[in-house]
């Protein structure tokens, strides 16, 4: 198993200090996807509010091993009513 620490970035970053313990970097793939999943599912203002979420996940000497990110746009449409 190896330790792999997930910082995130919004407006804000927040680095993961603890880290979680996988079994591959697969498996933290797999965990980095999830992490965004979970905030669109559960808390969608935080992601549209940010435009750009990212996650990037780094292994035990704080080497940047992959970056998940995802962004949002609004189009100019979004407010316009149709008569």
């Amino acid at each position: 198993m190896s330790r792999f620490f997930f910082h995130l970035s919004t407006s804000h970053n927040i680095p993961d200090n603890e880290g979680v313990e996988l079994d591959s970097l697969e498996d933290a793939r797999c965990y980095a996807v999830r992490m965004i999943a979970e905030v669109l599912c559960t808390a969608p203002q935080r992601y549209w509010e940010a435009e750009t979420y990212r996650v990037t996940t780094a292994d035990e000497r704080g080497l940047t091993l992959f970056t998940v990110e995802v962004v949002s746009t609004d189009a100019a449409a979004i407010g316009t009513r149709r008569s």
